[in-house]
């Protein structure tokens, strides 16, 4: 509908080390994917450390965008055209 094209992956199929930290398990999958930067939705700005993923060597960023609704909100409420221009109106932090 947006014309966006991501490939998906499901974290469990990833081959990596598992561990019981949350963490720990995101940077072995950033590690697995040869990731140096991962952007993680602003509700996990209390979750993860920038410091502990830099230590790793990756760069770690929350992304907080203008609008507070949902995507699913977004399409049943806005126009394609207002939904392409709000998902470009981010900042990273």
């Amino acid at each position: 509908y947006l014309d966006i094209h991501t490939k998906i992956k499901t974290s469990s199929i990833i081959d990596r080390e598992k561990t019981d930290d949350k963490a720990k398990n995101l940077i072995n999958i950033c590690n697995s994917q040869n990731m140096n930067h991962y952007i993680n939705a602003i509700g996990g700005i209390e979750l993860y450390d920038k410091k502990c993923f830099e230590s790793h060597g990756i760069k770690l960023n929350f992304i907080k965008g203008a609008s507070s609704l949902s995507i699913i909100d977004m399409c049943m409420n806005t126009s394609k055209e207002e939904i392409k221009n709000q998902l470009t109106d981010f900042i990273l932090i």
